[in-house]
């Protein structure tokens, strides 16, 4: 019967390892995301402190001198920086020397920057001499638009999250198609034989042999009388003789009109692999099954 290709197990399976693929590579690109937003945000006060920091000893020399002239001239020089939203001195009698400020930017990912990051962030440092500690001087105030920072990281995750979707898509049809042609293959071989039904009378001659936990045994059996069937129903007839013995109300009777040689004839007719795999399905070696199939011709 010709399955619809949707409903084949191979497609199916593989479809799922398609899925698990998509869901790693996603976790393991917003994983990424992650550790690299943390880094953004702490480099945020890295950046601005830096800045207050090469800024300290030429503000302080302005309060202490209470330069006007020079404190705009530091202002504007300190709005340079695309993330400076507000430079404000002051002396230490709450005197403004210089304020200074610019409209903040404006753009598409300005409400997800500032849910990230916060619309803006104020720094403040207190001036003072070296030689002097512990005189203070004034403040130098700076007022932060962080979407200068958050437009950066969000076009890296951008292109982090197009990578990773690009890359999982990759790996996952490689694996889709490897998985697929393997699995298929492999059920495409087998499908004729592959869910055989055992009737009761089997069933029960199998339940009445030992099985000592020997799950592999049991598999060996039936795929040795799977070989034996014509319609996929697998009979006592079909099992092996030492379990036929167990059940001889049942073994007798017989092979349904076909000797050992019919059977070995059907087998050989739907195993599709080499002989030397069908001697061993069979649970014979390769010479005993040669001898088999030279009487089996010299019958023919």
């Amino acid at each position: 019967m010709d399955i619809k290709f949707t409903h084949r197990l191979s497609y199916k399976q593989a479809r799922l390892t398609v899925l698990v693929g998509f869901i790693l590579g996603t976790l393991l690109s917003l994983l990424q995301i992650g550790i690299d937003y943390a880094s953004e945000s702490a480099s945020i006060n890295g950046e601005i402190l830096s800045l207050m920091e090469i800024s300290h000893n030429p503000a302080s020399r302005i309060a202490y001198n209470i330069d006007a002239e020079l404190a705009q001239e530091l202002a504007l020089g300190l709005l340079r920086s695309p993330a400076v939203l507000r430079a404000q001195l002051i002396d230490n009698n709450n005197v403004v020397l210089a304020s200074v400020e610019r409209p903040r930017q404006e753009g598409s990912y300005r409400l997800i920057s500032d849910w990230l990051f916060g619309a803006n962030r104020s720094f403040e440092d207190r001036l003072f001499l070296s030689h002097l500690p512990d005189e203070s001087l004034g403040t130098l105030h700076l007022d932060i638009d962080t979407y200068t920072f958050g437009i950066r990281f969000l076009h890296r995750a951008e292109v982090t999250l197009i990578n990773g979707f690009a890359r999982s898509l990759i790996l996952t049809l490689i694996l889709l198609v490897l998985f697929y042609t393997m699995l298929d293959s492999l059920l495409q071989r087998l499908a004729p034989t592959a869910v055989p039904r055992i009737d009761p009378s089997a069933m029960k001659a199998l339940g009445l042999h030992d099985w000592p936990g020997n799950i592999r045994e049991l598999r060996n059996v039936l795929e040795r009388a799977r070989l034996f069937t014509d319609d996929g129903v697998i009979r006592v007839a079909d099992l092996p003789a030492e379990l036929r013995r167990e059940t001889p109300m049942v073994a007798a009777q017989g092979r349904r009109g076909r000797n050992e040689l019919e059977q070995l004839a059907h087998a050989l007719a739907v195993f599709d692999g080499p002989r030397s795999e069908l001697a061993k399905t069979l649970g014979m070696s390769e010479r005993t099954l040669y001898r088999r199939l030279q009487a089996l011709e010299g019958k023919g």
